[in-house]
């Protein structure tokens, strides 16, 4: 999140203002103030700002609203899903610099969806760096609003950061892309001292002020250790703001959330490890899941999330990037256990479309929550992946004239294997598309190592 006074607004008045000429661009107010963004998209932004014509570009983004008349609120897929996108660069009333449509308008548009009879459940499609700030704490609370009045999933497809997160992070279930950044939580201010190049220039700037800190940081003017004080103290004040949202979005403590704050995005199963999204999925799976909670009027906050937030700690990032453990809860800290609640017949179908009854029944009989059902049937999956996989070994060993030999999926393969295998696996993301698990392919490699599986290469 990058606070930045009034940066993009003074890039674009010298363009056209300075003179007293040119069209006057709508709501320049919102280009001013507080940014919560990843920074290196906004100085792209500034960068195509800096070498734009505006006295073009504000005509033909004229003509182009002209040309597109009344878009409707939302597109809304046969089966009642209310798809909204928040795209690009985020302003409270739209930009010509982004498609994104603003943060006021899709205020309404959202109000419009939840109040639509025909809607049944909303996709966020998310895709941004964040923009302002101005703007996005009422969206996110729209958000809050229309996810505990029916279904709402947020999806992030390449980028969900800064506000961008913030508002998906309201969503009742939030997933994201195998390649999604996610997260670039935090909060800086950058300020320039130009006292010295004023002064080569022979240049000295006085401040009338009635107020101890009106006027601080006028270009020329030197940054006193006190005024850095005190932007500090706003900074702190706008972090501990953006973190209580997202803490109440993800079911987080304030301390959990804080341990997020230090400015960097994660993607893939980082994100998931960090508990930033729920998952890692197409937007096609995520639509579908959505519209299966929908048929069934599946809570609209998963249950996963009402739990007592200790059930799912996120936990620091570790300075090279890993999760780091989760600290031991202190023995001081006694707070009242919070039983989540046992997982229902609705609720595993709804999570689980895929599993069977059989496997329900036995969650159920063991009295397991939805977040324990959700290990279990990981680990269900990662079984039957391994033993797919052995099945294809052992077809794969007939064709090649091994026929005959069996794949034990069950055995643990030799420690130098396995090591070789995790680091390959860890290396090569070709290979997660090739095998459905670590598991399964560790076992391709143990049937490679005892000659049950001929690699074929062709030269």
């Amino acid at each position: 999140m990058s606070l930045s006074e009034l940066q993009l607004g003074l890039e674009i008045l010298p363009a056209t203002l300075a003179s007293g000429e040119g069209p006057l661009i709508p709501h320049l107010e919102q280009y001013g103030g507080p940014w919560a963004i990843d920074p290196a998209r906004l100085e792209a932004a500034l960068e195509q700002v800096r070498r734009m014509d505006f006295a073009a570009h504000l005509a033909q983004a004229q003509q182009k609203r002209a040309a597109d008349g009344d878009q409707p609120a939302y597109a809304l897929t046969p089966k009642g899903t209310a798809v909204l996108s928040v795209q690009g660069l985020m302003t409270k009333f739209g930009s010509s610099l982004s498609e994104y449509a603003g943060s006021v308008q899709l205020r309404r548009a959202l109000r419009q969806a939840v109040a639509d009879p025909q809607v049944k459940a909303i996709l966020l499609r998310v895709d941004s760096p964040g923009g302002t700030v101005a703007g996005t704490g009422d969206l996110a609370d729209e958000v809050t609003a229309a996810a505990a009045a029916m279904p709402l999933t947020a999806y992030i497809e390449d980028q969900g950061a800064s506000a961008a997160y913030v508002v998906a992070s309201q969503a009742g279930r939030l997933v994201a892309g195998p390649d999604a950044a996610v997260g670039g939580i935090g909060v800086f201010a950058v300020i320039a001292d130009f006292s010295a190049a004023a002064a080569q220039q022979g240049v000295k700037v006085h401040v009338i002020r009635a107020g101890a800190y009106k006027g601080a940081g006028v270009p020329g003017t030197e940054i006193t250790a006190g005024q850095i004080a005190n932007w500090q103290r706003e900074v702190e004040q706008a972090a501990a703001v953006m973190l209580e949202r997202i803490a109440r979005g993800r079911g987080w403590s304030s301390e959990q959330a804080a341990a997020l704050a230090d400015g960097r995005s994660h993607i893939g199963g980082a994100a998931v490890a960090l508990d930033l999204v729920d998952g890692i999925e197409t937007l096609d799976a995520a639509l579908a899941e959505l519209e299966g909670r929908a048929a069934l009027n599946i809570p609209r906050r998963q249950e996963n999330k009402m739990m007592a937030s200790e059930d799912k700690p996120p936990v620091a990032p570790a300075e090279g990037g890993a999760p780091a453990p989760a600290p031991a809860p202190s023995a001081a800290a006694a707070p009242v256990a919070v039983a989540p609640p046992q997982a229902t017949v609705a609720g595993l179908k709804a999570a689980f479309p895929s599993s069977d009854a059989v496997w329900r029944e036995a969650q159920l009989e063991a009295g397991a929550t939805l977040e324990q059902a959700r290990v279990a049937w990981t680990e269900e999956l990662e079984q039957r992946n391994a033993r797919l996989e052995a099945e294809k070994a052992a077809l794969t060993a007939r064709t090649s004239g091994t026929a005959g030999v069996t794949f034990g999926a069950a055995d643990a393969p030799p420690a130098d294997v396995a090591e070789a295998a995790d680091a390959d696996w860890q290396k090569t993301p070709a290979l997660h598309a090739e095998f459905t698990s670590r598991e399964a392919y560790r076992q391709y490699r143990v049937a490679v190592a005892e000659g049950r599986v001929r690699v074929k290469t062709n030269i």
